[in-house]
């Protein structure tokens, strides 16, 4: 008879410790048992995580215990659930990562000196053995990186709306780089295009400022977007063609400029991503629907398990506090919430960025790069990647 695999699982407020080994393929069990406290289940984070483990063709299981914070009750309500696992050809495991450091210590206990199973922790990635019958077994091993964008954004509590992972049009892509190259020239002409883009939702045109359409400059990058059909000039009068190009202009191009230099980077560096998309958009589990603001990610990948989040701006960010701060705050609210301690944030801005602002976004965490370190974005985006 087959072995039936069964891995024990101390649900976590991180959950990709918990989910890593079970879509590494040498540690993925037929069977799952979530270990939840009372807390647990009350935030949601126990059926956001067997959520995901359901699309895996994984049985889930729960193993609920009235309290975090009591060893003897703990060991002893673990005793009691582990005790209806137990059997012939059943080989169990527990991944004692999550939890309270109480719940980690019982479990161990119980599965150590009753010899019950192995037991394992994951850090960094990489799954170590605390206890084990086997001979020569590994003290520890690096997780396969399967994770996908739904899959770990669905297990930190998001629906997802919608997310975009085609690449960037010929055409589009070229004028957006040629924008990036221009941004110390014509970085307050994009912005004025920004505002008229966004003037222009719903109805799709706008009338120029007097100035405005006597500006060369701003003539200029009218008629490139006119050559690149995105627009059209009648009079004073700027029509876009579609909503699409609306939003390209309206800092939509920064956001394809960047996916796109991403995707080349990491073909260029063999950098294994796990899983990117543009224009992320989606809902918290259990708020309102009706009047849930939809959270936008510009863009978001995985790389070894983590969660990359950058956030592209193309108007002012240097007359108005508050453009700065609701950036940065978004990015540090986003980067806690939908990817957990491990997670990395970016801000890249086509305008300049006080030296105060670059500051507090070092305090939070969150790397920057404006208009001054465009010509070496590259660089900019290897070190976000690469820097833990």
């Amino acid at each position: 008879m087959e072995t039936k695999k069964i891995q024990f699982v101390l649900v976590s407020e991180q959950p990709t410790p918990n989910l890593s080994p079970l879509v590494d393929a040498s540690l993925k069990p037929d069977e799952v048992v979530l270990v939840t406290t009372p807390e647990q289940v009350k935030s949601g984070r126990a059926e956001w995580l067997a959520e995901v483990i359901k699309t895996k063709g994984i049985a889930v299981h729960f193993a609920p215990i009235s309290t975090a914070w009591e060893h003897e009750i703990i060991k002893n309500e673990l005793e009691e659930q582990v005790s209806q696992f137990r059997g012939d050809n059943v080989q169990l495991v527990f991944n004692i990562t999550g939890g309270t450091k109480l719940m980690s210590i019982a479990a161990y206990e119980l599965f150590f000196f009753d010899d019950i199973g192995e037991v394992f922790y994951v850090q960094n990635d990489t799954a170590y053995w605390i206890h084990s019958s086997k001979e020569g077994k590994v003290k520890s091993q690096p997780l396969e990186d399967r994770l996908k964008l739904n899959d770990f954004l669905t297990a930190h509590g998001a629906n997802i709306k919608e997310m975009d992972k085609r690449g960037t049009p010929g055409s589009v892509k070229e004028l957006g780089e040629s924008w990036l190259d221009r941004a110390e020239m014509q970085s307050g002409y994009i912005r004025k295009l920004n505002g008229y883009a966004f003037d222009a939702e719903r109805k799709l045109k706008v009338s120029l400022k007097e100035e405005d359409y006597e500006d060369q400059e701003l003539i200029v990058l009218i008629n490139e977007l006119e050559i690149a059909g995105m627009v059209s000039l009648e009079g004073k009068e700027l029509i876009f063609k579609n909503e699409a190009a609306r939003f390209f202009v309206n800092g939509g191009w920064l956001e394809e400029v960047i996916y796109n230099q991403l995707q080349k980077l990491f073909k260029e560096e063999a950098i294994s991503v796990q899983d990117m998309a543009k224009n992320v958009l989606f809902a918290w589990k259990g708020e309102n629907k009706e009047t849930d603001a939809k959270n936008e990610l510009d863009i978001a990948f995985l790389y070894k398990n983590r969660l990359h989040i950058i956030e592209c701006k193309t108007k002012v960010m240097t007359r108005n506090d508050n453009d700065v701060s609701d950036a940065l705050n978004k990015l540090n609210t986003l980067k806690q919430k939908a990817g957990g301690l491990a997670s990395k944030a970016m801000l890249i801005s086509y305008q300049e960025v006080r030296k105060n602002d670059k500051e507090r976004a070092d305090l939070m965490g969150v790397k920057l790069c404006d208009k001054r370190g465009l010509k070496s974005l590259k660089s900019h985006l290897k070190k976000f990647i690469n820097e833990d």
